[in-house]
């Protein structure tokens, strides 16, 4: 790694001081050589750097939050394709996907909304929801 100009190493040994207050959640006043050498060890395999509880926590939370969304277009596709709504009356209806943060949920008004013989009772199932 020492070898290799990783725009990541430029930014660590640019800022080394700041990234090691952050890494170590702590006041560094001056960063030694051997910081630099730890974190170029860590970005000789970036696995290490980018494995981290946080990081592990944080996609899954943006895992859980795509499948939110791939629900809430999917309804708002089938009610567009089936009702022809206006664009209004779709606006309302995103909005009110966007409060609900339960896969289960979407999933019943995506039943819901293929179910429903018009665009009044789709959104009557989404104000119950």
């Amino acid at each position: 790694m020492a070898a290799t100009d990783h725009p990541l190493k430029r930014l660590v040994s640019t800022c080394i001081t700041e990234f090691a207050s952050w890494l170590l959640s702590a006041p560094v006043r001056v960063a030694r050589p051997q910081m630099t050498e730890m974190v170029e060890r860590l970005l000789e395999d970036e696995t290490g750097l980018l494995d981290t509880p946080y990081l592990r926590r944080i996609r899954e939370e943006g895992r859980e939050e795509g499948a939110l969304a791939v629900w809430q277009r999917n309804i708002v596709e089938d009610v567009t394709s089936r009702f022809a709504p206006p664009p209004a009356v779709l606006q309302q209806v995103q909005q009110a996907l966007e409060t609900h943060m339960d896969e289960a949920a979407l999933a019943q008004l995506f039943t819901a909304a293929l179910r429903s013989a018009s665009l009044s009772e789709f959104q009557e199932a989404l104000e119950q929801a």
